[in-house]
């Protein structure tokens, strides 16, 4: 399913994927902190000679990194905006594209000397003083993105990219902020904190929550006291009740946002077309909303393309756990836009099924992929060869599954934990599904079926735009204690949404067995909860904060099974191992379905996989079956039309990666 949430257009170019090469740290900073190498600086400014920028478009490579502003200062960096816009020529004669890194820190030995001003700019935490980078780096402060000065600097920055360097994209690094309790205080924070408290709240309701009538006296939570040893640090608590904390957090998502919004807006004003990336990190079990101040449904919409710099590479543990980055491809997916990840290297997992998992559910970027290696050459040839099956594809997705920001941001143990099961059986129980962010929950209604686990926050908006979709027709499968807190935080003396089954009883229902019932047009299912196998314990250092699992239910299948009843059945089944994970795409206007299987065990092949297609989904295809893998040896898809009018296809062995296509 292919929605369209973004506030502009991307380019063609860009839409039909990119190969990365990059150089984009300026030299300068590269000496400074002990990176540049003996020759350092000669070999930085021969990096991207034209004989070299000719080698690597041969590997594929269509776009290319240069530094813009690390932060030094224009005059500092004036030699690097130089050499970016010498290479930017280059690439350009030979067809390529070009890309500059822009940083959030300032580096004080230069830019302080260069614009003194710039020593208010730097963040000042909650312990009054600036925030370092890190402790190696203590000439490197991170700059704070709501003061005026910063603002106007990072906008010089993009208008010198794209003016007098000339380039095609802009990557805004770190576009984060935190972890608590590095959050900026500074006068102008503390200014639109109030301004967003005002925004947020009427009258009434800040009374209600706060006891007060006005926001203000309100000031940033004071996370130092949090330090005592009888209080505790809040991230280590499992439940944040403290409505100040909350809305700080939701500040900090909000802004971050905003300022995205006002730099991409711009930047596309100075050079229409440009294509906007940032690097907020990805989504897997991190609370990023409390630990970065980053919530993606707000942030994505401005931009192209967005990093994650996590690890999560794809694997097998040796408990049986399949580490995957699904969940960010999917947000990529459902933003229609690419995910830009690490492929190669060291200390990166296997690149084979890391490529691999990026082909199928990533298919705008092979960005973080070794264009040098025989692998790497292998796999863009056989996307460049194949490259009509990667372009304007949308996803067939039958179920959704509600990422809610309270019950994420403030409910970080259980509920957060409860939605990393529930995904976790999705992805390897292939299931055809999204992920659907709560400021879009009235897309709901285009799926078959509705997923909340353990969606412990919502709204009355929001229970009842639910109730009324399923009484309309959708289906709805729900865990735990959904809905029993609103918005705010607060408890219910009720949960709502068990209006639907006839229980509203939030203790009842925990303690009740799982069950279906017809609601309406609708169908509900109700699981008390979904078991671990496996114990998880919070992160040692950020407690839960970094609290995440791959780890498969006990009770995954009831789980599945609940999805599947509700939604009425799917499109598309995959029969086979769940190490084996699946991608079902369709490309509407060519009348094509596309399969791409990844196995994600090294060991062992997997055979006799079998595929089943509902009737409608094939109606207009002629049935013709082709199987293509860049693995070696051979392989088959079999294709039979059953009297029902399912179609089935066989794939008689899977090494790694194949797509199948139905045309």
């Amino acid at each position: 399913m292919r929605h369209n949430l973004k506030d502009h257009q991307t380019p063609e170019w860009f839409r039909a994927g990119v190969v990365l090469a990059s150089n984009q740290e300026a030299q300068i900073f590269l000496a400074r902190c002990g990176a540049g190498g003996v020759n350092g600086r000669e070999s930085h400014y021969r990096r991207f000679g034209l004989e070299e920028l000719k080698r690597l478009k041969d590997l594929g490579v269509n776009l290319v990194f240069v530094s813009g502003q690390k932060g030094a200062g224009f005059e500092a960096e004036g030699e690097e905006v130089r050499y970016s816009r010498a290479v930017t020529e280059r690439c350009h004669q030979l067809g390529m594209k070009v890309g500059t890194y822009i940083g959030n820190t300032l580096l004080s030995e230069t830019l302080f000397k260069e614009r003194p001003e710039a020593r208010g700019w730097a963040v000042v935490n909650a312990y009054g003083e600036p925030y370092y980078y890190q402790s190696q780096q203590t000439f490197r402060f991170v700059a704070c993105r709501n003061n005026p000065g910063y603002r106007d600097f990072l906008r010089e920055a993009t208008r010198i990219s794209l003016e007098e360097i000339g380039v095609d994209f802009l990557h805004y690094d770190n576009w984060f902020s935190g972890p608590e309790p590095m959050w900026c205080r500074c006068e102008h924070c503390r200014r639109r904190f109030r301004e967003f408290l005002v925004r947020k709240y009427r009258p009434g309701d800040f009374l209600d929550i706060y006891g007060v009538t006005s926001p203000e006296a309100i000031e940033p939570p004071n996370l130092v006291r949090y330090n005592l040893p009888w209080s505790g640090e809040p991230w280590r608590s499992p439940v944040i009740r403290d409505p100040l904390l909350r809305d700080w957090t939701d500040f900090q998502c909000q802004v971050l946002a905003d300022n995205l919004a006002d730099l991409a807006a711009y930047a596309r004003s100075v050079k229409p077309g440009v294509v906007v990336e940032c690097n907020p990190s990805g989504l897997e079990g991190t609370n990023t909303y409390l630990f970065k101040g980053v919530d993606h449904q707000r942030l994505l919409p401005h931009v192209d393309a967005f990093w994650s710099e996590e690890g999560s590479y794809a694997a097998i543990t040796p408990e049986g756990e399949l580490v995957n980055r699904v969940r960010n491809y999917k947000a990529a997916r459902f933003f229609d836009q690419a995910l830009f990840t690490y492929i190669s290297g060291p200390g990166r997992g296997n690149e084979k099924i890391n490529a691999v998992e990026s082909l199928a559910f990533n298919p705008l970027s092979l960005v973080g992929l070794d264009p040098g290696t025989p692998f790497g050459r292998r796999v863009i040839e056989f996307r460049t060869r194949h490259r009509d099956l990667f372009l304007e594809t949308e996803n067939i997705s039958d179920a959704a599954v509600l990422r809610q920001f309270e019950s994420q941001a403030a409910f970080p143990a259980e509920a957060r934990l409860q939605l990393q099961l529930a995904e976790q059986t999705l992805i390897q129980g292939h299931v055809p599904f999204d992920l659907l962010f709560d400021r879009y929950l009235d897309l709901a209604a285009a799926y078959r079926c509705l997923v909340l686990p353990e969606v412990v926050s919502m709204s009355d908006g929001q229970v009842e735009r639910v109730l009324r979709m399923v009484r309309d027709g959708l289906g709805l499968v729900v865990t735990g204690a959904a809905s029993t807190f609103d918005q705010h935080g607060r408890r219910r003396s009720s949960q709502p949404i068990g209006e639907l089954w006839g229980e509203t009883d939030p203790e009842r229902n925990r303690q009740s067995i799982a069950l279906r019932r017809e609601a309406g047009r609708g169908r509900v299912a109700y699981l008390p909860r979904l078991e671990l196998c496996r114990p998880v314990a919070p992160d040692r250092d950020w407690g839960y904060l970094g609290y995440r699992t791959f780890q498969l239910p006990g009770n995954w299948r009831e789980l599945a099974g609940a999805v599947e009843w509700a939604a009425g059945g799917f499109s598309v089944y995959l029969d086979g191992p769940e190490t084996v994970l699946a991608e079902f795409l369709r490309q509407p206007e060519k009348g094509r379905l596309l399969v791409h299987l990844v196995n994600y065990r090294t060991d062992a092949e997997a055979a006799g996989l079998r595929l089943r297609f509902r009737p409608e989904l094939v109606q207009g295809t002629g049935g013709r079956v082709r199987l293509l893998s860049f693995d070696p040896g051979e392989r088959r898809a079999e294709a039979r039309r059953r009297p029902d009018g399912w179609l089935e296809v066989t794939v008689d062995w899977l090494e790694t990666y194949a797509i199948v296509v139905i045309e």
